[in-house]
């Protein structure tokens, strides 16, 4: 027998609450599954590509206003279109060495590059633990 049958048995309640058609073990509340949401987004998309009254559209005119925040100094306004122009930069990961400065594997030899890396990926899985 399941949990949740004897949790049922031991406190009396009736499937489904007290009228019976609520929710009932084994049954979705939404079969159809969840609905969709992207309306907003749809109007936002039709909106961008209207042609507003200069004869440039929407989006046109989101970035062309962008661009001139951030010639005026804003920091955002500009991280925002470099982003959507060039792309965000890769973060940088950095590994410290035993004496706390940056590693340097291309000068390390195979020998001690295994047991180096050995000793990080169980420093990394002790970490993850805690």
């Amino acid at each position: 027998m399941k949990t949740t049958a004897k949790q049922r048995e031991d406190c009396g309640k009736q499937p489904g609450g007290i009228t019976g058609k609520g929710f009932l073990p084994g049954r979705s509340a939404r079969p159809l599954g969840r609905p969709r949401t992207a309306k907003f987004s749809d109007a936002a998309g039709r909106l961008a590509e209207e042609i507003g009254q200069n004869g440039t559209t929407g989006a046109g005119q989101l970035a062309e206003h962008c661009f001139r925040q951030a010639l005026k100094g804003s920091a955002r306004h500009a991280e925002l279109f470099l982003a959507y122009t060039e792309g965000k930069p890769k973060q940088d990961v950095e590994l410290s060495g035993p004496n706390g400065d940056a590693m340097k594997f291309e000068n390390m030899s195979e020998a001690e590059l295994d047991p180096r890396l050995k000793a990080l990926l169980e420093k990394y899985q002790q970490e993850k633990k805690t």
